[in-house]
Formats: structure tokens, sequence, C-alpha cells
């Protein structure tokens, strides 16, 4: 199936599902029913002072449960002025899709130089549970492709239909360096903690811009480097947590600092305005979104909540990289047919 008959099959079950009554809310005060998230699954009870709040979902089969959390207004604290619009989302919602840190705050502190205008169409590229692509669609208006090689698009389209944005999210499984897209289809793409483990060849931003029109956006946040680490990573980022987790691992030599990135971006004719920023606080937020999985025990990994915090933010944070699409047309060296096209093959 041809990408825009795919585009086209996507809105028409949309609108099947749209006539079935498909959707439903995923914003902030409303919760599931009778103790349950939308697809059934059992909500475990939070407490404090005699409170109870039921709106953080679990992992399927796992079994309800009573954790502290720290609590506002009768609701866990995932709430942050410096993220005004992922707060009106439901806590549980975020807690029982997330895969690592929080999703909509990076991506939040992204769109705030990164603007996306309404019926714009987005790449969300390594977009994991499409947490981030139902943000786009219900916050901007953004026509999405929800793109991850690791999820089932089957899920990510339930996802979609049930926040009610079944009409502007396409779910597709891809791998990022070959992508299904025309040249110059996308006004922007976004990549929120996911590129860094496939962006960081120095022609992979040639072959990605490839895909905006000219002057679309590129933007990318991804857990950084805050200085070079000539004697490589520190101590308490290397030794066991008490939980026995490492937070360094072989793959976190990805992790570059905002002048890697910068210089990497800025080698490619096919981007310009290109800008790298840290996060302020990006540490804490971090660590304390980890906190906040332990308690609802909706982790999928050990948390790395106690490395962070002895880190303090002296090594590691988040980064926002920005380009814009330049007019240069250029070849695409991850196309198979490459050598066929060049007479290679004959």
């Amino acid at each position: 199936m041809f990408l825009p008959e795919l585009t086209e099959a996507c809105h028409k079950a949309a609108e099947a599902e749209t006539l079935k009554g498909g959707g439903a809310s995923i914003e902030r005060p409303l919760r599931a029913p009778s103790g349950r998230s939308i697809d059934g699954r059992v909500l475990p009870t939070v407490r404090k002072g005699g409170r109870k709040n039921a709106n953080i979902a679990i992992r399927p089969g796992s079994r309800p449960q009573e954790v502290d959390v720290d609590m506002q207004d009768d609701r866990p604290v995932l709430a942050r002025p410096e993220f005004p619009r992922s707060s009106r989302y439901d806590a549980g919602w975020m807690l029982g899709n997330q895969m690592g840190p929080n999703a909509l705050w990076l991506l939040e502190w992204l769109c705030e130089r990164l603007p996306i205008a309404a019926g714009a169409r987005v790449l969300d590229l390594g977009c994991g549970k499409a947490m981030t692509s139902v943000f786009l669609a219900k916050e901007f208006g953004a026509h999405v492709h929800a793109v991850d090689l690791w999820m089932d698009p089957d899920h990510n389209w339930r996802r979609a239909v049930e926040a009610g944005v079944a009409d502007r999210v396409c779910p597709l499984r891809a791998e990022a360096h070959a992508l299904p897209f025309a040249a110059g289809y996308f006004d922007a793409i976004v990549s929120i903690d996911a590129f860094h483990y496939f962006g960081t060849d120095l022609l992979y931003v040639d072959y990605l811009a490839r895909f905006l029109r000219p002057g679309g956006l590129l933007g990318v946040v991804v857990p950084g480097l805050v200085r070079p680490l000539a004697s490589g990573p520190p101590l308490w980022l290397t030794e066991p947590q008490s939980n026995g987790k490492v937070f360094w691992d072989d793959s976190c030599r990805s992790f570059l600092t905002a002048e890697a990135w910068r210089t990497l971006w800025a080698g490619s004719p096919f981007v310009s305005a290109v800008s790298v920023d840290a996060q302020p606080d990006g540490w804490r937020h971090w660590s304390d979104f980890e906190r906040a999985i332990e308690a609802s025990g909706t982790g999928l990994f050990p948390s790395d909540a106690e490395a962070l915090e002895k880190d303090a933010g002296r090594t590691m944070t988040f980064l926002r990289l920005l380009g814009s699409r330049t007019g240069v047309a250029g070849e695409n060296f991850y196309d198979p047919t490459l050598g066929l096209r060049a007479g290679a093959e004959r």
C-alpha cells in the first residue's frame, strides 16, 4: 500500500470509529470509571493523608496496589508550571504509556521554539506509545504520522482512537533509515528521547531533512552531556544503585554534548539556523518523573532516579536541537536502489 492510500485508510478508519462513538478524554480531571482504565486495566489506589486517587494506570496483569506519592489537589504531582499544556493531561495516562522520561514535558519544551501550525503534516519519529503524537494532534491540530520501530502500530492506533484523535494520527512501523515517505512531504519532524539511537551518523540529518519541505522545521530532544567525558563517566553513574541498576551502559556512548550535536548538524548543507540548548533543571524533571513511575508501579525498567539525583545535573541533561530545511537537493545514500540507478548494476 502506497503512502497516500495508507493515510486515506487511516482517515477512513477514524471516521468509522467516530461514528461508533470512539474516543475518550485523556485530560484531567476526568478519570476512568469504576477504578479501571479505558482498556479495562485495574488501576492502583494512591493514598496520602486518607485521600485516594485512582488515576494512575498500571501494567496489564499487575495487581492493584497502594503507593505513596506527593499529592496536590488530590492528584499526583505531575503538573509543572514549566509545562502548562502537559499539566492538563491525566497522570495515569502519562504513567501508563511512558517508556522513560516524561515525553510530554520534553515535547512541550521543544514546541516553545518549534511552532506547529494547525493542519501541519508532522512526522513523530520514534514515537513510542504515541503519547507525543496524540499531544501534537490535540494541542496544535497537527496531522501526525506516528512512526516507531519497536511499538505495534495496532496498539498506537488504539491509543489514538481512545484519545479522540483518530482523524489526525496515523501510526506506522518503520526503521529510521528506511522511511516510506515522499521527499518534501512534512512541514515538521520531531523526535523525543529517541534520536540518539539512530541519528548520530554524520549523514543521517541529511537523509532525514529530505522529507521536509523547504523551510520545514526539524526539532529533537535527547538526553545529553553537560560536558565532554574525557576520563569516562563519573563513578556515580557507573556504580550500581540500591536497586541494582547501573545507569551507564554501553549504549550511553550515544550521549553527546550540545557542541557535538551542533557541529554534527551545522555540517549539513540541508539544514540551517541550527541551535542546541540545554533544558533548565532537566535532570530534576527526569529524576522526579522516575520517582513518580516508581510510586505508581508502572516502570518498564528499574529506576534511574538515584543516579540522576547523585549526578544533580553535573553530567546529564536534556538537549533541544533545532534546524530548518534549506532548499538544497541531495542524494539519498540510504536508498537500496542507489547502485542500480547510478548504473553500477546492469
